[in-house]
């Protein structure tokens, strides 16, 4: 097992017996006034994220470029599968209301999300695989929150209850620093679920683009 691997083992072994929580989910509170200009400081590797239909094979992500928009905000997300396709595009997010509540711009990335995790997916882009695309774009809203130097969290709800929680790090190596500032915000709003480690690490060539912020 990889010293990340170890790291998690006992962070989620912590978690699991520390939240008394159900696995069925409920969307918390955002965090209000997020400062994209410190956001965008850094660039983002995923490290935890729910067993999800694109985890299967969406083996990476880096996020960076975020900036405001009349409506909310976006990012570029790179996405790394298994296979040699890897694909870029821009994430749009429109906020809706108070409690940090944001929602997927719909007609601006239906086309080019679906479209990118076809060319990862190829011929295993399944109905599963689309069900998932289709919540996130469809979805009650999606929540956000970072301390800005150890994680990255969104937090969304499927249409049939289950937990969508992509977190990212700093580093494809995430520090024990980085995931104990993410399990207590966790702890804090009350979030339980199953987390699987993402595959950043497969990828070497991403090692350059590492921040190195602990």
């Amino acid at each position: 097992m990889s010293t990340f691997g170890v790291k998690c083992f006992v962070l989620l072994a912590l978690y699991h017996s520390s939240v008394i929580s159900g696995e069925k989910c409920f969307l918390p509170h955002g965090q209000p006034n997020l400062d994209f200009k410190k956001i965008s400081e850094t660039s983002w590797f995923v490290g935890l994220q729910t067993h999800d239909a694109l985890a299967t094979k969406v083996q990476c992500v880096k996020l960076d470029n975020f900036t405001t928009t009349i409506t909310g905000f976006k990012f570029i997300a790179e996405e790394y599968g298994d296979g040699p396709v890897d694909v870029k595009y821009s994430v749009n997010f429109v906020r809706r209301g108070a409690n940090g509540l944001y929602s997927f711009d719909k007609q601006k990335d239906e086309i080019s999300l679906i479209s990118s995790h076809r060319l990862i997916f190829q011929n295993d882009y399944t109905k599963k695989v689309h069900d998932t695309d289709n919540d996130e774009l469809t979805g009650n809203g999606v929540v956000f929150w970072t301390d800005y130097k150890n994680y990255f969290a969104l937090i969304e709800c499927r249409n049939n209850g289950g937990w969508i929680i992509w977190v990212y790090f700093p580093s494809i190596t995430p520090s024990v620093t980085n995931l104990v500032a993410l399990y207590n915000k966790l702890h804090e709003i009350g979030v339980s679920t199953t987390f699987h480690i993402s595959r950043c690490s497969k990828h070497v060539d991403l090692i350059d683009l590492e921040n190195h912020i602990f």
